[in-house]
């Protein structure tokens, strides 16, 4: 059997409704905006086709649960709208492989304290505790990762033992905000350790440094802003938060420790 044949056998038993297709759907639904809902692995057989737009996976996968806007013959409009549609339906059902992707911007996020990095995610997460680690308080890494089930969300019910709510003094979007300051410094000192960099960060104690004076800071976010590698975003962001980052990482001076960051 030709590979045509079997895709439109296949596109054919879905047209019916098969049950097959529908008794191990992880969403509890049969229908999202009109289209049915089938198992993520079935509709990935067809994604490279044009029924691909006709159904919706029950599941989410970002390697592998999406149709590139490029794709021939099904129309750049209708791939948007079909994308749309479908990471409404991940939203409203709260898919956890959704939840985690939602969490890679957020300063607890495990995908932030890659040892490729210094780790100022770490640090930044230190004040946020104001010099304490209550007992069901903040980790660091976020054990959770599912942004559907953020204990740090002021309106999530979650408590601690002292039936209080878990760090109700910041919110999640705080996290998000300060994750691109953490970010920004991040990328800055990675600049700063190139050997072509005219300020240069070569071990830890230039680290320490540039952590905790704030000349020091303020000369390493200047080249970050000039820096052409490091995107035109952060370049834009540093400039535009330039006095606010500095002000804030002199605040944290005496929360660095140099055993928790990386130098390599």
């Amino acid at each position: 059997m030709n590979l045509e044949r079997l895709i439109d056998n296949f596109a054919k038993r879905l047209e019916r409704f098969d049950p097959v297709f529908t008794s191990s759907n992880k969403t509890g639904l049969n229908y999202w905006k009109g289209k049915p809902i089938i198992p993520s692995e079935e509709w990935i057989e067809i994604r490279n086709t044009a029924h691909a737009l006709k159904y919706f996976p029950d599941d989410f996968d970002q390697d592998l649960t999406y149709i590139p806007e490029d794709k021939i013959g099904l129309g750049r409009e209708n791939i948007t709208e079909w994308g749309s549609d479908y990471l409404e339906l991940m939203e409203h059902v709260k898919n956890p492989n959704y939840g985690r992707l939602e969490c890679f911007h957020c300063l607890l996020s495990p995908d932030g304290d890659d040892p490729i990095f210094v780790g100022i995610n770490r640090l930044v997460a230190k004040s946020l505790n104001n010099g304490t680690q209550r007992r069901n308080g903040m980790q660091y890494p976020c054990q959770v990762v599912n942004r559907f089930q953020c204990p740090y969300e002021r309106t999530n019910t979650k408590r601690n033992d002292d039936h209080e709510p878990i760090n109700s003094k910041f919110n999640v979007e705080d996290l998000f905000k300060l994750q691109k300051i953490a970010f920004a410094v991040e990328i800055s000192l990675a600049k700063a350790r190139k050997e072509d960099s005219r300020i240069r960060v070569r071990n830890k104690e230039e680290l320490r440094l540039a952590l905790t004076d704030k000349k020091s800071l303020a000369r390493i976010l200047e080249q970050g802003t000039e820096a052409g590698e490091v995107g035109e975003y952060i370049r834009t962001y540093l400039a535009e938060n330039h006095d606010y980052i500095l002000d804030y990482f002199m605040n944290l001076r005496d929360k660095v420790n140099m055993e928790e960051l990386r130098f390599y």
